[in-house]
């Protein structure tokens, strides 16, 4: 598999979006997931083993069209992180029907269809096509910084400044000056060099680093003043408590995270005429060790450094996901046992479902009790053409019905369903509902490829219950469930993948 990435970095961009793409693709790696870039980078920014095209892609729609009709693998999946693609581009990027996930910082625009995922956590709309994933867990930092151990206090000796990329704002001298006035101990600054009136008693660092090396500047220092970018979830995720000044409207979001978080102090803007002044200010509340400790333990906590993982699982789920989707519209059979999606199901079929469904004995088993009308039946039978999480199927065995079994709120990124079932009130025969459940075992881990699922049932439907005991299924809760006004007792069981949960009978 592979994934293409379009971003931007370098001058006024910042390296931000690189940092951010480069530690996905470094995640997708660890998957066997080959990357490459199309992206407007300075020529001499590595990205590792990553192939690289480099122009302005979202504003040469024609060379775009070129490049991307001349690469020589498929393209699986796409990742943007771009604040210059506007919606046109975009919507052709999202034409190529592959998965896409958006990058996004503050809701820049009306996405098209596809993931949304801002390491910030926001509320986005409910707009059809999207799913948005958002909150400090889905922070993608590069791998030096994924697994790793917080440093106590005593063992951190200097304060670090780093302001990202070229000083644009000219901050970085007079800051230094007041850092150095503020603080004991050494002072290391990171800058791109040029233009710096150097301090007595700092040390500059301007050659560029190995990323393990300033992993070791941030996790080493005692505290760090930067900008709003991906330094500050570093310094979090090092514990490194952090004074920090908002260099563009775009990091507002992102700071107010740390300091509500309460792994930063925010210092003010960077045009503001106090602004170095206000860093010494709030270099000095590190002071206490009791503060400090409790703004390193937070920031440890609030980045656990997994976030490229994660967003490299999704994306895996979603390009193993058009096979996945395709299984969950599809017949299946098992042994003789026939297995029929209620979409492919005939019209006498589905009035069978209906007539079973509204069947007194099956109603006093679900927690919908009420009669199902003929429309709603249909609407929702259209409505599981469309489903990528439910699933429903009609079991006979010859020219016998026997019942039916879901797979129902399917979660893909913990590799988890519920499932349901229930046989039609005239069948006699013994060990259906045994039966029921290993064919939506079968479906569930064999056929979707899921770790688990789960089944609730009313504590008092005895029978049921037996069922998922000698299916294999664990109790796994008792808890009181609100139905019509009323409290009912619910029992929930798990059955885990295993050689015993995949036998057909």
């Amino acid at each position: 598999m592979s994934v293409l990435f379009f971003t931007e970095g370098g001058g006024s961009y910042g390296l931000g979006h690189i940092s951010r793409t480069k530690a996905i693709a470094q995640a997708l790696e660890e998957e066997w997931v080959k990357s490459a870039f199309i992206c407007d980078i300075p020529s001499g920014f590595s990205l590792d083993n990553s192939h690289v095209i480099r122009f302005a892609w979202f504003n040469d729609e024609e060379r775009l069209r070129a490049e991307l009709a001349s690469l020589a693998a498929p393209i699986d999946a796409i990742v943007v992180d771009s604040y210059n693609a506007g919606i046109n581009t975009l919507r052709f990027l999202a034409s190529f029907r592959t998965p896409i996930l958006f990058l996004d910082d503050y809701y820049r625009l009306d996405y098209p269809k596809g993931l949304i995922l801002n390491p910030v956590k926001m509320r986005y709309p409910e707009i059809f096509g999207w799913r948005v994933f958002s909150g400090a867990e889905y922070y993608p930092l590069r791998n030096p910084f994924w697994d790793l151990t917080r440093l106590e206090l005593s063992d951190r000796k200097h304060t670090l400044i780093t302001l990202g990329g070229a000083d644009s704002n000219d901050l970085l001298t007079p800051v230094v000056k007041a850092v150095r006035e503020a603080v004991n101990g050494e002072v290391i600054a990171l800058t791109a060099g040029g233009g710096i009136s150097p301090a007595p008693g700092v040390s500059y660092i301007t050659s560029r680093l190995d990323m393990y090396d300033i992993r070791e500047l941030i996790r080493c220092a005692r505290v760090i003043v930067c900008a709003g970018g991906v330094t500050l979830a570093e310094a979090a995720r090092c514990g490194t408590p952090a004074v920090v000044i908002s260099l563009a409207q775009n990091q507002k979001g992102n700071i107010k995270m740390f300091c509500m978080g309460g792994s930063a102090l925010f210092a003010g803007d960077a045009a503001a005429p106090d602004i170095a002044l206000n860093v010494a200010k709030k270099l000095e509340a590190f002071n206490d060790a009791d503060l400090w400790e409790r703004f390193s333990k937070r920031g440890a906590s609030l980045v656990d450094g997994q976030g490229a993982r994660r967003i490299a699982k999704l994306l895996i789920i979603e390009m193993d996901g058009v096979f996945y989707y395709d299984e969950l519209k599809r017949d299946h059979e098992l042994d003789g046992v026939m297995m029929t999606n209620f979409i492919n199901c005939s019209s006498e079929e589905l009035s069978l479902i209906l007539e079973t469904r509204n069947s007194e004995k099956v109603r006093c088993t679900v927690y919908n009790q009420q009669r199902i009308t003929q429309a709603a039946h249909l609407e929702f039978i259209k409505s599981l053409q469309g489903s990528q999480s439910s699933g429903y199927w009609l079991v006979s065995e010859g020219d016998e019905y026997l019942g039916v079994f879901s797979i129902t709120d399917i979660d893909r990124f913990n590799s988890e369903c519920e499932v349901g079932y229930y046989k039609l009130p005239d069948v006699k025969r013994d060990g259906v509902g045994k039966l029921l459940l290993k064919l939506a075992a079968y479906t569930a881990f064999t056929r979707l490829n899921l770790a688990s699922m789960t089944a609730e049932s009313f504590a008092g439907n005895i029978a049921s219950i037996k069922s998922l005991e000698r299916s294999g299924f664990s109790l796994e809760e008792n808890k009181v469930k609100i139905l019509s006004g009323e409290e009912n007792r619910v029992c929930r069981y798990r059955l885990r993948r295993s050689p015993a949960a995949l036998k057909p009978n």
